[in-house]
């Protein structure tokens, strides 16, 4: 919402029934993001899964590349990546490429995830929260043109600088869902990405909350 406007945004689930055709899918996807900018949608946003059986998923950078070539005037944002299993240094080369391809009206959204296959798959197990936490700093200070030395799980980087640089960061919301979470995205992002299935009243509680780090931060 920018003071009296309420700006809309479309979210593309990207995940399909099996045996849909994926291209199929795509064209279906393009058309929606040209009728959305048609009628004035102000965003489109794309989430991430892996391993999503027995739904095909699209993954979300190459697909948001797509898509930018048809949503001309929109913001195209990330809804969100799952920092926690993705190197930090692709992490940010691809934001700043997504960055580039849309003009500077890039998102990047990030999260923890949640799924067990998913951590599973990467090798993720216990200090998930920590492991974001130092991830989502190297990709700030990546973006922001620094020179980074750190090392982590999956990651080690001695005075790394990325070559390809946005001419400003792209701002960062952080998803959140626990009271603990959302002061994290309080603390660290730039907005708090809201889950889709926070009732109302559990909703205005936790933007308290929000408000308060927020402030304190």
């Amino acid at each position: 919402m920018e003071g009296d406007q309420i700006r809309l945004g479309l979210y593309l689930s990207a995940q399909h029934p099996p045996g849909a055709s994926a291209a199929g899918a795509v064209r279906q996807h393009l058309e929606q993001v040209e009728l959305a900018r048609d009628h004035g949608f102000a965003s489109v946003w794309a989430p991430q899964h892996f391993l999503s059986h027995p739904f095909q998923m699209f993954q979300t950078v190459p697909l948001l590349a797509r898509v930018a070539a048809v949503a001309e005037g929109m913001t195209i944002g990330t809804g969100v990546l799952l920092l926690t299993l993705l190197n930090p240094v692709e992490c940010a080369e691809n934001a700043a490429t997504l960055d580039a391809i849309t003009d500077g009206r890039f998102v990047l959204g990030v999260g923890l995830g949640y799924r067990a296959p998913e951590n599973a798959a990467f090798g993720v197990g216990r200090g998930r929260a920590e492991l974001f936490e130092r991830k989502l700093d190297v990709v700030r200070r990546l973006l922001a043109g620094e020179r980074v030395t750190a090392t982590g799980d999956g990651f080690e980087l001695a005075d790394a600088r990325l070559a390809l640089l946005p001419d400003r960061p792209p701002p960062i919301w952080i998803a959140a869902h626990s009271d603990r979470a959302v002061r994290r995205a309080a603390r660290l992002g730039d907005a708090w990405f809201v889950n889709p299935h926070t009732r109302l009243d559990e909703l205005e509680r936790q933007m308290r909350v929000y408000r308060a780090e927020r402030a304190g931060a």
